[in-house]
């Protein structure tokens, strides 16, 4: 018995969903990483040369451009992680009788409807069925 804390429902969305999943959570992944070039080449700075070049770095407007996109990235790919739990559910099975109270039809007429190859449903100008005739 598994007793992860880990759900994994991936086996359960369609394969065009966790490809654009896949697909975008490696871009975004992407997209954060270049964004520490910034901080990389400011330690680089700090640690190489004097403290002028270090001061000329920090004034820069698109430092604080870069820390921005940075931890906006962080936050979108926190919320990302979130997405794919809440897309899979599992569905409430329905019963004969439920189907039944639904469509406003008897019970017999479903299941004859089921155990033919071929069924007539009749409609009405509403689009609800009122009848199921079984060939």
């Amino acid at each position: 018995m598994n007793h992860a804390l880990i759900i994994d429902a991936r086996q359960q969305l369609r394969w065009h969903q966790r490809l654009f999943s896949d697909t975008s959570t490696a871009m975004m992944w992407g997209i954060w990483l270049l964004l520490w070039r910034p901080v990389l080449i400011f330690t680089w700075v700090m640690s190489v040369k004097h403290p002028a070049a270090l001061l000329h770095f920090l004034n820069m407007a698109s430092f604080e451009d870069y820390m921005t996109a940075l931890f906006s990235a962080v936050a979108a790919l926190l919320l990302w992680s979130t997405l794919p739990s809440h897309k899979v559910k599992n569905p409430v099975a329905r019963t004969l009788d439920d189907y039944a109270s639904h469509f406003g039809i008897q019970p017999e007429q479903i299941e004859a409807g089921r155990a033919q190859s071929i069924c007539v449903v009749h409609h009405d100008d509403q689009g609800r069925i009122i009848r199921i005739e079984s060939t």
